[in-house]
């Protein structure tokens, strides 16, 4: 596998391609780690080694220093603590250059007056998240097998609930819904940042009867509980997925090993696992959906300096007197309320249509599942699209029976053209004649009131749509 290169110089400089393009501007937060333990002079260079998984960078190290170890844990803590964006899809080597010292192009970054934010709150009843905790019965990973939900997944959440609350003086309540599925969990094997064996669920690999616990439209966020593969008694461990949805929510999942208990490292309470993960949902929303960029809400991997005291949130970490928390008491607190009700919006959403009902189906498109999320704009999370390379990709609806329609309207992600609405026929499709009608980038297809199985709207181009509706009239 290739090893990527990544210089954090804020020059746009390296050989990391995709990845670079997340190291472009560290130069300047890494300068800090210098200048804060007065490490002044001529410009230093620190070499580091790591891997990116998803959107983390993993087992950060130095492997040629400056002779100057609180500044070369500095740099370890910041890298660790960041988010890679866009995240890769293949776990990859990383060699990091940092360059210290060096003069920037750009002056530091004005940062949230969290102060300012807190003063602004307005008045009102507490954000309600509808969250959905799901736990699967069994799993299997390598012809291993993992049998039984956590038993007190349903009593930790619940007091996830009350800690949230209570940490946010009331501004914020989870409002939790509880569903146990008999289906199979099939998980992914991969080595973590502690030398675990890990097991992740992507979303992609839930079972329809989780899907169908899901729904569309009903929750904002989804944690779904299995049970890694017996000979494997390690600490159990999340993962939460940025720039994604499963039926218009925010989705974490988490493997627990079979036939225990869910609970967090040693030193913290059980639920600071699910509050971890929970926190991660936080992140991505306020930076895909309200596309934030500022220090606020902080990264739950990165220690806080609070009135002297180092609040560190990485319960993983053998570092004593555990004030993981103590950092969340501290971030909840002085969150405003305005911020939860920003952040926890819904986006725009579609009414209940017979769309609804279909089963989504795509030609030349990835994610066609999220036809049918009743999501119409969610910041910058993924909606459905064409594939790389594609020409004609198709977005479409298949009933399974006869279903009367007289109109459909799809909302365009890109520039449209070359639109034409096709009736399934047979094995086939037919062009199917339409009023054809454009409000920004709603396209609605209206046509006299007829019984369908399948119907879609094929496009020219690498576009996307993110939802499709369907009306009787």
């Amino acid at each position: 596998m290739k090893v990527r290169t990544l210089v954090a110089a804020g020059e746009g400089v390296g050989e990391g391609g995709r990845l670079q393009r997340a190291a472009d501007g560290w130069g300047v937060p890494l300068d800090a780690c210098a200048a804060s333990r007065r490490v002044v002079g001529d410009p230093l260079d620190v070499y580091l080694e790591g891997v990116a998984v998803h959107d983390d960078l993993r087992d950060v190290h130095v492997v040629d220093g400056i002779d100057e170890p609180e500044v070369e844990q500095c740099l370890v803590d910041w890298l660790a603590a960041q988010r890679v964006d866009p995240p890769v899809h293949l776990r990859t080597p990383v060699e990091l250059k940092v360059q210290l010292l060096r003069p920037r192009a750009a002056p530091p970054r004005e940062e949230a007056d969290v102060a300012t934010l807190v003063a602004d709150d307005a008045d009102g009843p507490p954000v309600e998240i509808e969250m959905l905790v799901v736990s699967v019965t069994r799993s299997r990973s390598t012809r291993r097998a993992g049998a039984s939900p956590p038993r007190s997944v349903r009593s930790i959440h619940r007091e996830m609930a009350e800690a949230v609350a209570r940490m946010t003086h009331d501004r914020l309540h989870l409002h939790l819904t509880f569903r146990t599925i008999p289906a199979v969990l099939v998980t992914e094997r991969e080595l973590s940042q502690e030398g675990f064996d890990r097991f992740t669920v992507s979303p992609g690999d839930l079972p329809p009867s989780v899907l169908a616990a899901i729904g569309r439209g009903q929750y904002d966020a989804v944690m779904v509980w299995g049970a890694s593969p017996l000979g494997f008694p390690r600490s159990a461990l999340g993962v939460t997925y940025r720039g994604i949805t499963v039926g218009g929510a925010t989705v974490s999942t988490g493997m627990v090993p079979s036939r225990s208990e869910l609970r967090d490292n040693p030193g913290v309470p059980p639920y600071g696992l699910p509050l971890h993960e929970w926190w991660h949902q936080v992140e991505g929303r306020a930076a895909d959906y309200l596309q934030l960029d500022t220090a606020w809400p902080p990264k739950n991997h990165a220690v806080l300096e609070v009135d002297g005291e180092r609040l560190d949130p990485r319960s993983w970490l053998p570092n004593g007197d555990s004030t993981v928390i103590a950092w969340y008491e501290h971030v909840l607190d002085v969150m405003p309320r305005s911020f939860w009700a920003d952040a926890w919006g819904r986006g725009e959403r579609a009414a209940p249509n017979l769309a609804q009902r279909a089963r989504p189906t795509g030609e030349e498109v990835l994610g066609a599942a999220a036809l049918v999320d009743t999501v119409v704009d969610f910041g910058a999370y993924a909606v459905p699209a064409a594939a790389p390379g594609a020409t004609n990709p198709a977005f479409g609806l298949d009933w399974g029976a006869p279903t009367t329609v007289g109109r459909v309207v799809a909302h365009a992600r890109g520039d449209w053209r070359d639109v034409a609405l096709e009736v399934g026929e047979g094995a086939g499709w037919a062009p199917l004649p339409a009023e054809v009608t454009r409000d920004g980038d709603a396209w609605t297809f209206a046509f006299p009131p007829r019984a369908l199985e399948r119907v879609r709207v094929r496009v020219a181009g690498e576009v996307g749509c993110s939802e499709l509706e369907a009306w009787a009239e």
